[in-house]
């Protein structure tokens, strides 16, 4: 199994409708069978230690990254 770290984003507007990533929150998985598995399991992680419903964890955006041998997990 492989440990992921999944960061969360919201996408924000200015006022003339640019967007922006505006970071949220990161979440260290350290066994997932897959990415998929990895996404899923830290959008509920999120969503509980927020106090929050899956459903507007959903909205936001995530992105993934397999942490390496070796490297650390912060």
């Amino acid at each position: 199994m492989t440990p992921y770290v999944v960061s969360f984003f919201k996408t924000m507007y200015n006022d003339i409708g640019h967007p922006r990533k505006v970071f949220q929150s990161r979440v260290v998985i350290r066994h997932a069978r897959s990415l998929e598995r990895a996404i899923e399991a830290a959008k509920k992680r999120l969503a509980h230690g927020h106090q929050m419903s899956p459903r507007e964890v959903r909205a936001w955006d995530a992105e993934v990254r397999r942490v390496g041998e070796g490297e650390r997990l912060g």
